[in-house]
């Protein structure tokens, strides 16, 4: 059975990870990845609470040095990950770049300058960044020996350098992950102070503008300083739907470098190549008549207030204090519900309040312990009504998904904790509220890309198996494959060889074939490993043929066997596969694969009544995707 995932996004600092010098080897890069997320968690209580440490002063009154709570890292590698820019994402403190870790595999440089070099090449990098909380480039596999280098290296603040890797006996650890492990610590200790300086910063501000007549504002002040960046509140929904896709993770957050930001701006690369608007953001027009218009520029105070009371609340979540942060919400929605009415639901206001309520949820859905909650239900439902006025698909189709995954757990939680009459219908009330809120993440997929597309079908396939629903498993394992297959169909219609050597074609058919694989077996098809010669759960007897003429004779001849939608699909599987197979240019498979669906046509005459052979264009296999709902 699959285990139910935890939504953990909202508690995630994103830190994006990035090769840096010559070439790094990928079996290092991956090692270096695996190492890193052994310690993407961090209980507080193993940190050490810095001296002088004042709680009176932080603004996380709920932060607990020595409590349950645990700091988390979300490490993005930009050599093996795809990056994709949802519209509106940075809405969500989570979704934006908090840090940036450079790894550098010391043998593969040059023997003279070549970690000098490339420190300079990551300091670089990193200035493209308007604030991070933590970067440092981590030099590993160094050897210590020109002392004099390393006299060099250790004035180096943003550079932290790993000896040879040795296993500890008797410890289950290494000199580099003992190392990394203090590393982190550090480091940790470092964003949350980092983060409490840079809040206060704020709020000193903004009592200090408050008090007076001129109309300052923190935004449009032109500062590109921790404070600003942290809580920018300039965010807004896209008009024109179109999600990018940013390969190099440095390019993706350039602020504008005038001193005001305007209203309509094409500078800003995540919204590179549209127009969008700010209304919570003056003209330097605006800025010059805002003294004219106090009540229109009061409200405008309120608008950022009510935003950034949201991104406390997101800054409290990331460091596990939950109470603060439920706190910050439920002031920020007050508020904006209000900006919400005034705008008439303008999308800026939907968005912001949409991000809240979700916010609201997530503190909800760690209180509630897999146990149903109205008031959870009820948020969620009106976050995902502000999401679809927004526009924002990405951010409510990715809602929607962990939204799933708390009405599973419920599900689960439900059928080990109750029995009789309350167990069944506490738990046909729960997976009708997971089938509602699946159909309406469905109903997204016009507006999504396909690499989202293909994550909601593995994710709800994954939902509706720890559900019990194991065939409709299949049916969304296999959408999922014919997705991967369909992104590539035009390559593949114009040059049918060269199209599979492209590394990512090659890949995307490597994963629909698991995917395929996956749902045969869930369908009874059973792997090649598996079959020696007993009979398969689609094949039938002669004793089952019997009875199906028996019961076809009794009847008009158009009843048909319930399990008919399912018989089709394992054909349709069996014939991807066999198609997959023939791409790849795997002999074996391609004769397995088509000894299994002739034997299956063979063996099932229902077959015949519900599929055209002919349409089947011989071992052709001509590819149509089309929708499995």
């Amino acid at each position: 059975m699959t285990r139910v995932r935890a939504w953990t996004r909202p508690a995630e600092f994103l830190v994006y990870v990035v090769p840096v010098g010559d070439d790094v080897p990928p079996p290092e890069l991956a090692s270096y990845m695996r190492l890193l997320q052994r310690h993407c968690v961090l209980p507080l209580r193993s940190l050490t609470r810095p001296g002088g440490y004042a709680a009176e002063l932080s603004p996380f009154r709920g932060l607990s040095w020595t409590g349950s709570g645990s700091l988390r890292f979300r490490f993005v590698s930009v050599a093996a990950e795809r990056i994709d820019m949802c519209n509106g994402e940075d809405v969500h403190a989570s979704h934006r770049v908090m840090g940036v870790l450079g790894l550098c595999h010391c043998p593969s440089l040059a023997q003279s300058t070549g970690l000098q070099a490339a420190y300079v090449q990551f300091q670089a990098s990193v200035r493209r960044f308007p604030a991070l909380l933590v970067h440092k480039l981590f030099a590993f596999e160094h050897t210590f020996e020109d002392l004099r280098a390393v006299q060099e290296y250790e004035r180096l603040d943003d550079l932290v350098m790993f000896p040879m890797d040795h296993e500890l006996q008797g410890t289950g650890e290494s000199t580099v992950s003992l190392h990394l492990q203090v590393v982190m610590n550090t480091l940790a200790v470092h964003i949350v102070m980092s983060l409490e300086s840079a809040i206060r910063s704020v709020t000193s501000s903004l009592a200090v503008a408050s008090n007076l007549t001129l109309t300052t504002d923190l935004d449009s002040a032109g500062r590109e300083d921790l404070a600003s960046v942290l809580l920018d509140v300039r965010v807004e929904p896209q008009v024109t739907h179109d999600a990018q896709c940013s390969p190099l993770v440095l390019s993706r957050d350039e602020r504008n470098e005038g001193d005001s930001f305007h209203a309509v701006s094409t500078s800003d690369t995540r919204l590179s190549g549209s127009l969008f608007s700010s209304p919570s953001a003056l003209s330097p027009l605006g800025a010059g008549t805002a003294a004219l218009k106090p009540t229109r520029y009061t409200s405008r105070r309120k608008r950022q207030d009510a935003r950034r009371e949201k991104l406390l609340g997101d800054y409290n979540v990331l460091v596990s204090c939950i109470s603060g942060a439920m706190h910050h919400y439920v002031i920020a929605i007050e508020m904006l519900r209000e900006e919400e009415r005034h705008s008439g639901g303008s999308p800026g206001d939907a968005l912001w309040l949409a991000a809240a309520l979700e916010g609201y949820v997530y503190c909800l859905y760690t209180e509630s312990q897999d146990k149903f909650s109205a008031e959870l239900v009820e948020k969620a439902s009106e976050a995902v009504a502000f999401y679809a006025n927004a526009g924002t698909t990405e951010l409510e189709s990715l809602f929607i998904e962990n939204l799933g995954w708390y009405y599973t757990s419920v599900a689960m939680s439900t059928s080990m904790s109750m029995t009789g009459e309350a167990k069944m219908l506490e738990s046909v009330w729960v997976k009708r509220l997971l089938w509602d809120v699946l159909e309406r993440g469905m109903s997204l997929f016009p507006d999504l890309q396909s690499q989202r597309q293909v994550e909601f079908l593995i994710q709800t396939s994954r939902m509706l198996e720890t559900a019990g629903h194991h065939r409709r498993v299949a049916l969304f394992l296999h959408e999922a494959a014919s997705l991967l297959l369909a992104r590539n169909a035009d390559a593949q219609s114009l040059s049918p060889t060269s199209a599979t050597k492209r590394p990512q074609w090659r890949r995307d058919l490597e994963a629909a074939l698991v995917l395929e694989r996956m749902a045969a077996e869930q369908l009874g098809v059973q792997d090649l490993g598996i079959r020696k010669g007993e009979f398969l759960p689609w094949e039938f007897t002669s004793q089952y043929r019997k009875k199906w003429k028996k019961s076809m004779s009794a009847t008009d001849g158009s009843t048909n066997i319930p399990d008919n939608a399912w018989l089709v699909i394992r054909f349709h599987v069996l014939r991807q596969l066999l198609t997959i197979a023939k791409m790849l240019g795997n002999a074996l498979l391609v004769g397995t694969y088509c000894l299994q669906l002739l034997e299956m046509l063979v063996c099932n005459p229902l077959l015949r009544f519900v599929i055209d052979v002919k349409s089947w264009n011989g071992l052709q296999l001509t590819f149509t995707p089309k929708a499995a709902f």
